[in-house]
């Protein structure tokens, strides 16, 4: 079987040879066997490395490969020629490989039917240029850490033609954004809320949320893919109104935003929609990403109705900022930290900046909320003291529909809001569709050496530079 696309192979494969010249060395020698063993191994792990990375490798050549270690391990049992405890090792490495061999199949077809599902040649020539620029402009320099970001999209899907729906072709800005990571390479992939819009009853809720997670998910193969909860992306307080049936509940969210297991590796609060995840740059962590739910109010229930309004209700509880506090931050490593929203009116917003500053610092304080209400936070003790070292490279979000920027707020780190991936129906906004001003994402660049954040910015905005 060959795939179209991928290089034919109509010879004597560089696996068959190396099996080949296994098989027939006819000897007894355990040592002498087994240093030709070690060494095709190693040429074969060698092989299947370039192979996935060149995207050579056909169905056919890597089955062949499996096929032939299968049969190498069988003659090795069938002729002794190892002990027992030899045997057993050279197994446990052949099984290895053969998973390796599968896996390496598995990745060339998701890679190849990813790249099917949307080509640069499906990009508008209204953006082009812009497009161009996104692909080729992502440093990869040393000590640099790439960050895919995208928020505020609101997809809603419809009926309505592009020209007057609310939010247009938004769910093609996913495609562009997902179809960018093949060129771009980002290290992690985040959706900062508002990931749709909302304004629809529970089954839309539930097949929109779905659409965005499956067309996102044809990125650039093992980057790790987070999404950020917004206002708007449960419903409540929209069309369904705060009814639990026609919008969605909290398992709902969890399910939807695959927080159980930890899947990248990252680090919950059990399955929380609040977590951190480790960069590593040459296998060894660089930098930290927090992600934070500034949605955060309970999902408890009065006479059958939720009693807080996402919509238009923001917040921080105590218990994800003790964790974000005694948990996230109590690390060396460089931290950038992601919420939808970092404005002032998310309820305890006044502890995170506190929280943010005290690590900073590395001081201990213990905090109290302005907010006396039920979800006011009361005698949260931190305590960054003991900490070598502490680098908080900025607060992102999105939310406000808005290119913004200020270091009042956290003494001289950059608190940043990034323009929405939106252009609605609405005067003042319509005007950009088809223009090189409608779709706004970018890659955050991160260079750990000069301490330097950059963005590269698809479409609309000017791309901005922050030290920290």
């Amino acid at each position: 079987m060959v795939i179209s696309g991928l290089m034919p192979r109509d010879y004597i494969s560089p696996l068959d040879e190396l099996f080949n010249t296994i098989k027939e060395t006819e000897t007894k020698n355990v040592a002498e066997l087994k240093k030709i063993v070690d060494d095709k191994v190693n040429e074969i792990t060698n092989l299947m490395t370039t192979l996935n990375q060149t995207n050579t490798a056909t169905l056919s050549e890597l089955n062949s490969a499996k096929t032939a270690l299968e049969a190498l391990e069988d003659k090795i049992k069938q002729d002794g020629l190892f002990t027992q405890e030899e045997a057993k090792e050279f197994e446990i490495s052949i099984q290895k490989l053969i998973a390796d061999s599968d896996q390496t199949v598995t990745d060339q077809l998701r890679k190849y039917e990813a790249s099917r599902i949307f080509t640069d040649d499906d990009i508008p020539d209204y953006l082009a240029d812009s497009w161009e620029h996104i692909i080729t402009s992502v440093p990869h320099e040393k000590n640099t850490v790439n960050i895919a970001f995208i928020t505020d999209n609101h997809v809603e899907e419809g009926s309505e033609k592009y020209e007057t729906s609310y939010s247009g072709d938004a769910l093609k800005k996913y495609k562009y954004f997902a179809r960018s990571t093949f060129s771009t390479k980002p290290d992690i992939v985040l959706l900062g809320g508002d990931n749709i819009n909302g304004n629809v009853l529970r089954d839309d809720l539930m097949y929109t949320n779905k659409h965005v997670r499956a067309i996102v998910e044809n990125i650039n193969l093992g980057t790790p893919i987070f999404e950020l909860l917004g206002n708007h992306d449960t419903g409540i307080g929209q069309a369904g109104g705060l009814n639990p049936s026609k919008t969605l509940t909290e398992n709902d969210i969890r399910r939807l935003y695959k927080t159980s297991g930890a899947p990248y590796g990252e680090k919950r609060n059990d399955d929380s929609l609040y977590f951190y995840y480790d960069v590593k740059i040459n296998g060894q962590p660089a930098l930290r990403v927090i992600g934070l739910n500034s949605s955060d109010s309970p999902y408890t229930t009065t006479s059958g109705n939720y009693d807080y309004d996402k919509l238009h209700f923001l917040s921080y509880q105590q218990e994800q900022l003790n964790w974000l506090a005694n948990q996230a931050l109590q690390t060396t490593l460089p931290v950038i930290v992601f919420t939808h929203s970092s404005e002032t009116d998310v309820i305890n917003s006044d502890v995170l900046y506190k929280i943010l500053l005290a690590f900073k610092n590395r001081n201990s304080a213990t905090l109290s909320s302005s907010n006396s209400g039920d979800l006011g936070v009361h005698g949260l003790f931190v305590d960054f003291s003991n900490l070598p070292t502490s680098t908080l490279v900025a607060l992102v979000s999105g939310h406000t529909h808005e290119d913004y920027s200020e270091k009042s707020t956290l003494e001289g780190t950059a608190r940043i809001t990034v323009d929405a991936d939106l252009t609605n129906s609405l005067p003042g906004s319509i005007e950009r569709r088809f223009t090189s001003n409608d779709p706004c994402w970018e890659v955050l660049s991160i260079n750990l050496d000069s301490r330097v954040m950059r963005e590269f910015r698809f479409g609309r905005g000017t791309e901005r530079s922050f030290t920290f």
